[in-house]
């Protein structure tokens, strides 16, 4: 998760409330990239699996996968225009849950439409397809637990099923394959959502710490970028956290006389991590 999340989220009283909003916007922030993902997969199975199967049902199924990903792009465009207005954490997660949901079920809808006879092999390559998509599903809907639990079962429980309804051996086994796979993922989904909470939870207390400070407390990236700005800081330049942020910390916090000379200092400090550099007196106005 970037560390640029804290910074693009207003500041609030209500901790609980800040890790709930930089929770949702991680979600929607690795949409996209989720997206890209699912296009390129389903184009490189489909490619793959169309000589196996009835070409108007791959068809279909290509045409839904495809129809469900641009109905959750625009999904996606919708929340980047709302991000200056006030959030509506409820709904945009209800629409999250129910993208992921109709996902997972476009996913499911080709394996149990095409489950081929009793006694094939077929089956285990439509096995290798799902779990490779639940995967993605873990490492960009983790943040989201219910969207990334419902898409897992949506996408594995139906071709389960219609596995275990043909009645023979190998599907069985496949079906078990699927079930267990269902379950394996959602563990592991779960406790990396667990994790993310965590590391939020102790991103904010951090903050929360460096907020009530007495001193200023600039954060700044090896680039010299300004990348944290706590309330005294802003007391004590006149600029707000927002104004400041990504811009360079040479340039903003000290007089042009002195820039060069400190945007030198700060390119030798990160070259040889002598730390004596940083640790001076310097005025900052004139």
């Amino acid at each position: 998760m970037k560390d640029s999340l804290l910074h693009r989220l207003p500041d609030t009283v209500n901790p609980q409330q800040d890790v709930e909003v930089a929770l949702l916007h991680d979600a929607y922030a690795r949409l996209r990239q989720s997206l890209l993902m699912i296009v390129t997969v389903s184009c490189i199975f489909a490619g793959f699996l169309w000589p196996f199967f009835p070409t108007p049902l791959m068809t279909i199924w290509v045409i839904v996968i495809l129809s469900v990903a641009g109905a959750r792009y625009l999904l996606w465009k919708s929340f980047q225009r709302a991000q200056g207005q006030t959030l509506a954490l409820a709904r945009w997660r209800r629409l999250f849950w129910a993208g992921s949901a109709a996902a997972g079920a476009a996913w499911a809808l080709g394996p149990t439409l095409m489950m081929p006879e009793a006694g094939s092999a077929e089956p285990m390559l439509f096995v290798g397809t799902l779990l490779s998509v639940c995967a993605v599903a873990i490492s960009t809907q983790a943040s989201q637990q219910a969207a990334m639990q419902v898409f897992i079962a949506a996408a594995l429980a139906p071709p389960a099923i219609a596995l275990l309804n043909t009645g023979g051996d190998v599907e069985r086994v496949t079906a078990t394959i699927l079930i267990a796979g269902l379950v394996t993922l959602i563990v592991v989904g779960r406790r990396s959502g667990k994790e993310m909470r965590h590391l939020l939870e102790a991103q904010f207390r951090i903050q929360e710490i460096l907020n009530t400070a007495m001193d200023a407390v600039i954060g700044m990236d090896v680039h010299g970028k300004i990348t944290d700005w706590n309330f005294r800081a802003e007391a004590i330049f006149g600029r707000s956290k927002s104004e400041v942020l990504g811009l360079s910390f040479q340039d903003t916090i000290f007089p042009e006389r002195i820039q060069e000379e400190k945007r030198q200092e700060l390119a030798r400090f990160l070259s040889t991590r002598d730390d004596k550099v940083l640790k001076q007196r310097v005025e900052t106005t004139g």
